[in-house]
Order: structure tokens, then C-alpha cells, then sequence
């Protein structure tokens, strides 16, 4: 007998969810995997087309002036 193929399981899912840096979704800050939030689906970028706006972004302090980071 031939068995049916599965499902992809969730660890299949994670990784097909996370593309690194040719996801839309990448960050090298905040998401280096490049996983899509819930609810999106991941796909890479044209890199042809796609250009990124800024490569630095402007910090957005609401007046409090200039935050140290924490140490810890």
C-alpha cells in the first residue's frame, strides 16, 4: 500500500513562513527570519523591481529626546 503524502507540519510551515532577508516582511532589527505576522502570507520580493525606501530609519520620540538604550 502507498501512503498518502501528510500535510506540511507546523515546523515545515514556520520555515516555508520565514524567508529571511528576500521577505517583504525582514527587518535585520526587528525580524531577522523574516516571518510574516499572523494572519499575512510570506513571499519574496521581486528583487528586479523592489527597492527599499530608507536604509536608516528616523526615530520617532514623541519629544523625549534622545533614549539610552538599555543595558540589560
Amino acid at each position: 500500500m502507498e501512503q498518502e503524502p501528510q500535510g506540511l507540519g507546523e515546523e515545515e510551515k514556520s520555515r516555508a513562513n520565514e524567508l529571511g532577508a528576500k521577505s517583504i516582511f525582514y527587518d535585520p532589527d526587528w525580524n531577522r527570519t523574516g516571518e510574516a505576522p499572523p494572519g499575512f502570507k510570506n513571499i519574496p520580493y521581486n528583487p528586479a523591481t523592489f527597492t527599499r525606501k530608507n536604509e536608516t530609519i528616523e526615530r520617532h520620540l514623541a519629544g523625549l529626546g534622545n533614549i539610552p538604550r538599555p543595558t540589560t
